[in-house]
């Protein structure tokens, strides 16, 4: 959690997120979750016969709804386009190598 986070260097969740926010442009939770998109997507990848849901659940998403909303917002694509997307073609993690992959295939 942020207030275990900052915990380490005695400051508040508040001080500790402000000063992430500006050595990185982001915040703790927003890094936090990203990180936890891309190896939920590499796990999806990996393991197309799991669900969507367990998948969200196994990476600390509350719900399968929150979990696809972050995704489509991280990744600009649902979950299980995302799954369709990788049975047809080579798939890259890189978000940006992926983005660029998505938009000139459409």
């Amino acid at each position: 959690t942020l207030k275990e986070i900052t915990a380490f260097d005695n400051l508040s969740p508040h001080e500790g997120n402000r000063l992430f926010r500006q050595e990185t442009g982001t915040s703790l939770i927003q890094y936090a979750n990203e990180q936890r998109l891309l190896q939920a997507a590499y796990f999806l990848k990996e393991n197309k016969n799991t669900t969507i849901a367990k998948v969200g659940m196994k990476y600390g998403f509350a719900s399968k709804s929150y979990f696809g909303e972050l995704f489509k917002k991280y990744f600009l694509m649902s979950p299980g386009e995302y799954l369709e997307r990788c049975s047809i073609s080579k798939w890259t993690l890189d978000p940006s190598k992926a983005l660029e992959d998505y938009f000139s295939n459409r």
